[in-house]
Protein backbone atom coordinates (compact mmCIF):
# COMPACT_ATOMS: atom_id res chain seq x y z
CA UNK A 1 0.00 0.00 0.00
CA UNK A 2 2.61 2.58 -1.07
CA UNK A 3 0.01 5.34 -1.50
CA UNK A 4 -1.13 5.04 2.13
CA UNK A 5 -4.73 4.39 1.14
CA UNK A 6 -7.39 3.62 3.75
CA UNK A 7 -8.58 0.01 4.13
CA UNK A 8 -10.60 -1.63 1.35
CA UNK A 9 -9.73 1.02 -1.20
CA UNK A 10 -8.49 0.98 -4.79
CA UNK A 11 -7.22 4.15 -6.47
CA UNK A 12 -7.98 4.07 -10.19
CA UNK A 13 -7.85 6.27 -13.28
CA UNK A 14 -10.55 6.41 -15.96
CA UNK A 15 -10.37 7.58 -19.57
CA UNK A 16 -13.42 9.84 -19.44
CA UNK A 17 -13.19 11.50 -16.04
CA UNK A 18 -16.25 9.61 -14.79
CA UNK A 19 -16.44 7.04 -12.03
CA UNK A 20 -15.86 3.40 -13.10
CA UNK A 21 -18.91 2.74 -15.25
CA UNK A 22 -19.56 -0.89 -14.35
CA UNK A 23 -21.63 0.44 -11.45
CA UNK A 24 -23.97 2.20 -13.89
CA UNK A 25 -25.09 -1.16 -15.26
CA UNK A 26 -25.25 -2.98 -11.90
CA UNK A 27 -22.20 -5.11 -12.77
CA UNK A 28 -19.52 -3.53 -10.57
CA UNK A 29 -20.08 -4.10 -6.88
CA UNK A 30 -18.11 -1.30 -5.22
CA UNK A 31 -19.85 0.81 -2.59
CA UNK A 32 -18.50 4.28 -3.40
CA UNK A 33 -16.21 6.00 -5.89
CA UNK A 34 -14.85 9.36 -4.72
CA UNK A 35 -13.00 11.77 -6.99
CA UNK A 36 -9.53 12.43 -5.56
CA UNK A 37 -9.09 16.10 -4.69
CA UNK A 38 -7.08 18.04 -7.25
CA UNK A 39 -7.68 15.53 -10.05
CA UNK A 40 -10.20 15.15 -12.82
CA UNK A 41 -9.95 11.43 -13.58
CA UNK A 42 -8.71 9.62 -10.45
CA UNK A 43 -11.11 7.91 -8.04
CA UNK A 44 -10.83 6.12 -4.73
CA UNK A 45 -13.09 3.08 -4.98
CA UNK A 46 -14.25 1.57 -1.70
CA UNK A 47 -16.02 -1.66 -0.79
CA UNK A 48 -16.75 -2.94 2.71
CA UNK A 49 -15.99 -6.47 3.86
CA UNK A 50 -13.43 -9.01 2.70
CA UNK A 51 -15.14 -10.14 -0.52
CA UNK A 52 -14.00 -8.02 -3.47
CA UNK A 53 -15.57 -10.23 -6.12
CA UNK A 54 -16.78 -8.21 -9.13
CA UNK A 55 -15.47 -4.99 -7.57
CA UNK A 56 -14.95 -3.24 -10.92
CA UNK A 57 -16.54 -5.70 -13.32
CA UNK A 58 -17.39 -4.31 -16.78
CA UNK A 59 -15.85 -0.92 -16.04
CA UNK A 60 -14.86 -0.29 -19.64
CA UNK A 61 -13.61 3.24 -18.87
CA UNK A 62 -11.04 1.97 -16.35
CA UNK A 63 -7.50 2.37 -17.73
CA UNK A 64 -5.17 2.19 -14.73
CA UNK A 65 -5.00 1.04 -11.13
CA UNK A 66 -2.61 3.26 -9.19
CA UNK A 67 -2.63 1.49 -5.84
CA UNK A 68 -4.70 -0.43 -3.33
CA UNK A 69 -5.14 -1.35 0.31
CA UNK A 70 -6.49 -4.91 0.25
CA UNK A 71 -5.22 -6.24 3.54
CA UNK A 72 -7.56 -9.04 4.65
CA UNK A 73 -9.40 -9.40 1.32
CA UNK A 74 -10.17 -13.08 0.68
CA UNK A 75 -11.85 -13.14 -2.74
CA UNK A 76 -11.02 -11.23 -5.91
CA UNK A 77 -13.17 -13.32 -8.26
CA UNK A 78 -14.02 -11.45 -11.47
CA UNK A 79 -12.70 -8.27 -9.86
CA UNK A 80 -11.65 -6.76 -13.22
CA UNK A 81 -13.80 -8.96 -15.47
CA UNK A 82 -14.17 -7.38 -18.94
CA UNK A 83 -12.24 -4.24 -18.03
CA UNK A 84 -11.17 -4.11 -21.65
CA UNK A 85 -9.25 -0.79 -21.49
CA UNK A 86 -7.27 -1.61 -18.33
CA UNK A 87 -3.59 -1.47 -19.31
CA UNK A 88 -1.73 -1.11 -16.00
CA UNK A 89 -2.11 -2.94 -12.69
CA UNK A 90 0.19 -2.77 -9.63
CA UNK A 91 1.10 -5.35 -7.03
CA UNK A 92 -1.42 -5.36 -4.17
CA UNK A 93 -1.87 -7.48 -1.06
CA UNK A 94 -3.33 -10.89 -1.85
CA UNK A 95 -1.90 -12.78 1.11
CA UNK A 96 -5.39 -13.65 2.40
CA UNK A 97 -6.94 -14.39 -1.01
CA UNK A 98 -8.26 -17.92 -1.48
CA UNK A 99 -10.12 -17.50 -4.79
CA UNK A 100 -8.64 -15.92 -7.95
CA UNK A 101 -11.32 -17.03 -10.41
CA UNK A 102 -11.73 -14.84 -13.50
CA UNK A 103 -9.95 -11.91 -11.85
CA UNK A 104 -8.54 -10.46 -15.09
CA UNK A 105 -10.72 -12.32 -17.57
CA UNK A 106 -11.25 -10.18 -20.67
CA UNK A 107 -8.61 -7.56 -19.80
CA UNK A 108 -7.40 -7.52 -23.39
CA UNK A 109 -5.32 -4.32 -23.01
CA UNK A 110 -3.32 -5.52 -20.00
CA UNK A 111 0.35 -5.86 -20.98
CA UNK A 112 1.81 -7.28 -17.76
CA UNK A 113 0.81 -8.53 -14.31
CA UNK A 114 2.82 -8.68 -11.08
CA UNK A 115 3.66 -11.88 -9.25
CA UNK A 116 0.79 -11.84 -6.78
CA UNK A 117 0.92 -13.93 -3.61
CA UNK A 118 -1.33 -16.89 -4.40
CA UNK A 119 -0.09 -19.17 -1.64
CA UNK A 120 -3.62 -19.60 -0.20
CA UNK A 121 -5.47 -19.70 -3.52
CA UNK A 122 -7.37 -22.86 -4.46
CA UNK A 123 -9.07 -21.70 -7.68
CA UNK A 124 -7.44 -19.88 -10.62
CA UNK A 125 -10.03 -20.82 -13.23
CA UNK A 126 -10.35 -18.21 -16.03
CA UNK A 127 -8.00 -15.86 -14.16
CA UNK A 128 -6.25 -14.46 -17.26
CA UNK A 129 -8.53 -15.69 -20.05
CA UNK A 130 -8.51 -13.46 -23.15
CA UNK A 131 -5.62 -11.31 -21.92
CA UNK A 132 -4.38 -11.13 -25.48
CA UNK A 133 -1.86 -8.30 -24.89
CA UNK A 134 0.08 -10.09 -22.16
CA UNK A 135 3.57 -10.85 -23.45
CA UNK A 136 4.60 -12.85 -20.38
CA UNK A 137 3.15 -14.35 -17.24
CA UNK A 138 4.97 -14.64 -13.89
CA UNK A 139 5.34 -17.68 -11.69
CA UNK A 140 2.55 -18.05 -9.12
CA UNK A 141 2.41 -20.32 -6.10
CA UNK A 142 -0.22 -22.80 -7.22
CA UNK A 143 0.55 -25.51 -4.68
CA UNK A 144 -3.00 -25.42 -3.25
CA UNK A 145 -4.82 -24.84 -6.55
CA UNK A 146 -7.23 -27.53 -7.72
CA UNK A 147 -8.80 -25.81 -10.74
CA UNK A 148 -6.89 -23.97 -13.48
CA UNK A 149 -9.47 -24.47 -16.22
CA UNK A 150 -8.91 -21.91 -19.03
CA UNK A 151 -6.49 -20.01 -16.78
CA UNK A 152 -4.53 -18.62 -19.75
CA UNK A 153 -6.73 -19.49 -22.70
CA UNK A 154 -6.55 -17.10 -25.66
CA UNK A 155 -3.41 -15.41 -24.30
CA UNK A 156 -2.15 -15.32 -27.86
CA UNK A 157 0.93 -13.17 -27.21
CA UNK A 158 2.59 -15.31 -24.51
CA UNK A 159 5.55 -17.34 -25.80
CA UNK A 160 6.34 -19.27 -22.61
CA UNK A 161 4.76 -20.22 -19.29
CA UNK A 162 6.43 -21.20 -16.01
CA UNK A 163 6.32 -24.71 -14.63
CA UNK A 164 3.48 -24.20 -12.16
CA UNK A 165 2.92 -26.63 -9.31
CA UNK A 166 -0.11 -28.58 -10.49
CA UNK A 167 0.23 -31.48 -8.09
CA UNK A 168 -3.24 -30.83 -6.63
CA UNK A 169 -4.95 -29.78 -9.84
CA UNK A 170 -8.01 -31.80 -10.85
CA UNK A 171 -9.29 -29.64 -13.72
CA UNK A 172 -6.78 -28.45 -16.34
CA UNK A 173 -9.31 -28.18 -19.18
CA UNK A 174 -8.44 -25.48 -21.72
CA UNK A 175 -5.60 -24.17 -19.58
CA UNK A 176 -3.53 -22.91 -22.54
CA UNK A 177 -6.05 -23.24 -25.33
CA UNK A 178 -5.33 -20.93 -28.30
CA UNK A 179 -2.01 -19.71 -26.91
CA UNK A 180 -0.78 -19.44 -30.47
CA UNK A 181 2.65 -17.90 -29.67
CA UNK A 182 3.61 -20.58 -27.14
CA UNK A 183 6.77 -22.43 -28.22
CA UNK A 184 7.00 -25.19 -25.60
CA UNK A 185 4.93 -26.96 -22.96
CA UNK A 186 6.29 -27.52 -19.45
CA UNK A 187 5.90 -31.01 -18.02
CA UNK A 188 3.06 -30.12 -15.65
CA UNK A 189 2.22 -32.62 -12.92
CA UNK A 190 -0.96 -34.36 -14.09
CA UNK A 191 -1.12 -37.03 -11.39
CA UNK A 192 -4.48 -35.83 -10.00
CA UNK A 193 -5.92 -34.36 -13.18
CA UNK A 194 -9.24 -35.81 -14.35
CA UNK A 195 -10.14 -33.09 -16.89
CA UNK A 196 -7.45 -32.12 -19.38
CA UNK A 197 -9.71 -31.61 -22.39
CA UNK A 198 -8.56 -28.92 -24.84
CA UNK A 199 -5.74 -27.92 -22.46
CA UNK A 200 -3.28 -27.31 -25.33
CA UNK A 201 -5.72 -27.06 -28.20
CA UNK A 202 -4.46 -24.88 -31.09
CA UNK A 203 -1.09 -24.09 -29.53
CA UNK A 204 0.12 -24.29 -33.10
CA UNK A 205 3.70 -23.02 -32.58
CA UNK A 206 4.68 -25.41 -29.80
CA UNK A 207 7.95 -27.10 -30.75
CA UNK A 208 8.31 -29.49 -27.82
CA UNK A 209 6.68 -30.84 -24.69
CA UNK A 210 3.37 -32.19 -26.00
CA UNK A 211 4.52 -35.79 -26.43
CA UNK A 212 6.07 -35.93 -22.96
CA UNK A 213 2.86 -34.60 -21.42
CA UNK A 214 0.76 -37.13 -23.30
CA UNK A 215 3.04 -40.01 -22.28
CA UNK A 216 2.95 -38.95 -18.64
CA UNK A 217 -0.80 -38.36 -18.43
CA UNK A 218 -1.85 -41.44 -20.39
CA UNK A 219 0.30 -43.87 -18.35
CA UNK A 220 -0.26 -42.52 -14.84
CA UNK A 221 -2.20 -44.61 -12.32
CA UNK A 222 -5.45 -42.78 -13.06
CA UNK A 223 -5.27 -41.21 -16.53
CA UNK A 224 -7.53 -38.19 -17.14
CA UNK A 225 -10.99 -39.41 -18.07
CA UNK A 226 -11.77 -36.26 -20.09
CA UNK A 227 -9.06 -35.68 -22.67
CA UNK A 228 -10.84 -34.78 -25.91
CA UNK A 229 -9.12 -32.08 -28.00
CA UNK A 230 -6.24 -31.97 -25.50
CA UNK A 231 -3.58 -31.74 -28.20
CA UNK A 232 -5.68 -30.74 -31.20
CA UNK A 233 -3.39 -28.88 -33.66
CA UNK A 234 -0.75 -28.52 -30.92
CA UNK A 235 2.57 -27.84 -32.65
CA UNK A 236 1.19 -28.32 -36.15
CA UNK A 237 2.99 -25.25 -37.54
CA UNK A 238 6.46 -26.40 -36.44
CA UNK A 239 8.57 -29.28 -37.69
CA UNK A 240 9.37 -30.86 -34.33
CA UNK A 241 5.94 -30.09 -32.93
CA UNK A 242 4.11 -31.72 -35.80
CA UNK A 243 6.36 -34.78 -35.48
CA UNK A 244 5.37 -35.08 -31.80
CA UNK A 245 1.73 -34.49 -32.65
CA UNK A 246 1.79 -37.41 -35.10
CA UNK A 247 2.76 -39.76 -32.26
CA UNK A 248 -0.21 -38.81 -30.06
CA UNK A 249 -3.32 -40.99 -30.52
CA UNK A 250 -6.33 -39.44 -32.22
CA UNK A 251 -8.61 -39.76 -29.17
CA UNK A 252 -6.39 -37.16 -27.44
CA UNK A 253 -6.75 -34.83 -30.43
CA UNK A 254 -10.41 -35.12 -31.35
Amino acid sequence: NPLGLPPNTFRVRTNDGLAPNGKDYNYAEYDTATLVEGTTDIYDVYKSGSDFARLLRDSTNLIEVLGANTNGVTSIDSMFLYCSALSSIPLFDTTSVTSFEGTFNGCKSLTSVPAYDTSKVTIMRLSFKDCSSLSSIPWFDTSKVTNIEMMLSNCSNISSVPLYDTSNVVNMGGMLENCTSLTSLPLFDTSNVTHINAAFNSCVNVQSGALALYQQASTQTNPPSNHYYTFKDCGKDTQTGSAELAQIPSDWKE
